[in-house]
């Protein structure tokens, strides 16, 4: 994740978180390209068979991209609308986003709301990670309940609700992973098993290093298409 100014006291992910970015790899058309405003960290179990490589950085640290195109029109109502996680007594809105005018994942301006990364994969799709993230905190709001993403376990649910049925997933990974260690092409992967990628940022706070140090990562397998 990319940390915004300290007035908002949050990063925004380059999802991750993510809670997010144009890589190198990707400069070659495609229908989508995985963008991210908060940094993403690599994390190897978020997907095994898939092919990573470094993102480029400015000398802000922001990885930098070109504008995403948008995949082939959704299904009417597949989109993800609300994120459930039982464990933490966790349930948040989903708000679609794209990329902003940086280059960069948007995300909602509150720490109590998590983005969906539009141009991917929905939790419905065959195939391709369904990424969501959001602020760890805002200076306004305080922690958000992002903060407790790090206390999910191996096994623990999730469930996505859609405006076609709920999409339930079980954790398999929790990662807290510095920054300066990216993998985008896995955490926003179009292809692979279905799953899910849930994004904040985490450790230290350190303005004068740009915010936070660490994502947290949470990978999910999906257990049932609704």
């Amino acid at each position: 994740m990319t940390p915004t100014p300290r007035t908002r006291r949050a990063a925004t992910i380059t999802v991750a978180a993510l809670l997010g970015v144009l890589v190198t790899w990707l400069f070659a058309p495609r229908p989508a390209e995985p963008v991210a405003a908060e940094r993403v960290p690599r994390v190897a179990a978020l997907s095994a068979d898939e092919p990573s490589a470094a993102a480029p950085l400015t000398a802000s640290g922001a990885v930098r991209v070109r504008p995403a195109i948008p995949p082939p029109g959704p299904v009417a109502g597949s989109e993800p609308t609300t994120v459930t996680i039982p464990r933490l007594g966790v349930r948040m809105p989903v708000r679609p986003r794209g990329v902003d005018g940086e280059g960069l994942m948007a995300l909602p301006d509150t720490a109590f709301a998590v983005g969906w990364y539009r141009f991917g994969s929905r939790p419905s799709d065959r195939v391709g990670a369904t990424v969501l993230a959001g602020h760890v905190d805002t200076e306004d709001e305080g922690l958000g309940p992002l903060a407790r993403l790090g206390e999910l376990r191996p096994g623990d649910r999730i469930e996505v609700r859609t405006g076609r049925g709920r999409v339930a997933y079980a954790v398999t990974s929790v990662d807290r992973v510095a920054k300066s260690v990216l993998d985008l092409p896995a955490v926003f992967s179009r292809t692979g098993r279905p799953r899910l990628h849930l994004v904040t940022c985490g450790g230290a706070y350190l303005p004068d290093q740009g915010g936070y140090q660490d994502n947290v990562v949470v990978s999910a397998r999906r257990l049932t298409s609704g």
